[in-house]
């Protein structure tokens, strides 16, 4: 975990399974707790993603939007993206290419909300 601001950054660095889904859900648990609401999930490190780490990932965000908060996914890879364009997570998870990107459009809302 990274806190970049007021974005906290979650680097997953191989496919999720049913344990580490879980794992993540109460990593995210314990940030909420502690008022932490704007995360990215940077899938960088991943050469493609299946539904048990997509299922992860909703997990997490169902936590975080219970409390008014939100999660943007970091990926560059062309294939993961298009699985976000494809399913339409697009419209729930914002996708950026890099996490200047993500921090930028987390500032920019917070400024809106403000």
């Amino acid at each position: 975990m990274v806190t970049t601001g007021e974005l906290v950054i979650t680097r997953i660095s191989q496919r999720l399974d049913d344990v580490s889904g879980r794992r993540l859900q109460r990593a995210f648990e314990r940030h909420v707790a502690a008022g932490r609401l704007s995360h990215a999930i940077d899938l960088r490190p991943l050469s493609d993603i299946d539904s048990t780490t997509l299922a992860g990932l909703i997990r997490a965000l169902r936590v975080v939007r219970y409390v008014g908060g939100t999660i943007a996914v970091i990926a560059d890879q062309p294939g993961i993206r298009k699985v976000f364009s494809i399913t339409g997570l697009e419209r729930i998870f914002p996708v950026y290419h890099n996490e200047a990107a993500a921090s930028a459009a987390v500032g920019a809302a917070a400024a809106i909300s403000a």
